[in-house]
């Protein structure tokens, strides 16, 4: 079997943290189980794996692993069904770090209105822009309002020294980000370069994985690298504990 490329990119990565969003692992030991995981992911003493749905194959939710010690690993309070943010506090050579990792509400586009909507761009035609705008405004609107209880629920979180990340599935304008960024600085629009989009589909090309920091930290050299392994880009930088 050819190993999972995303397994061996963070493997690869020499991250100290890793914050995983649509975290999945299989039941079938034929497929990636979660013991398989921790076993490639080794130099990872340190997770915590919050699982939030399952089928009868899978089961999905959200990951932190870490070469810092994790303790009071918790999930942040708010409804969704797929959906969540998990609070961990990290001892980094006696600092204390508090880390929310996030995957904020979709917009449950199925892969039909992603297509409509690439074909509508494709053709610059105006044909069945109505018919595209009621669905998505079906969808949209319940979403932004979720995401806002979201957003409140997680900007209450306090610590030292504070970092942020995970999929917004908004973007850098919408009230879910200014609501949980505060005065925390976002690490791209400090030190990346370029557009920073992050998720690649059918042509909806968005800034909405973050990485967010108390202003007691600096970051370097935020970046997204381009690896097409999934429909979002990684984004990483190096940070400094002042």
């Amino acid at each position: 079997i050819a190993p999972n490329k995303i397994i061996q990119y963070i493997a690869n990565s020499d991250a100290d943290i890793v914050c995983l969003q649509e975290y999945a692992t299989a039941k079938s030991e034929k497929s990636l189980t979660a013991s398989k995981i921790y076993d490639a992911l080794s130099m990872y003493p340190y997770r915590s794996v919050f699982y939030q749905s399952s089928t009868k194959f899978q089961s999905f939710g959200i990951a932190v692993f870490s070469k810092y010690p994790l303790s009071n690993s918790r999930m942040v309070k708010y409804d969704s069904d797929y959906n969540g943010s998990s609070v961990h506090e990290v001892n980094i050579k006696g600092k204390k770090l508090t880390l929310i990792n996030n995957h904020l509400e979709s917009f449950k586009l199925t892969m039909e209105d992603r297509t409509r909507y690439s074909s509508l761009i494709k053709s610059f035609s105006s044909d069945g822009l109505d018919d595209l705008k009621g669905a998505f405004e079906q969808k949209l609107g319940p979403a932004f309002r979720i995401r806002a209880k979201q957003a409140e629920a997680v900007s209450k979180a306090k610590g030292d020294y504070v970092l942020v990340c995970g999929d917004f599935n908004d973007t850098p304008i919408s009230y879910a980000h200014r609501t949980i960024q505060g005065d925390l600085t976002d690490a791209f629009a400090e030190s990346g370069r370029g557009m920073g989009i992050t998720y690649n589909q059918n042509f909806f090309w968005f800034r909405i994985d973050n990485i967010l920091h108390s202003p007691n930290m600096t970051s370097m050299n935020c970046s997204v690298d381009k690896v097409a392994y999934s429909d979002h880009y990684p984004l990483w930088c190096y940070l400094k504990l002042e």
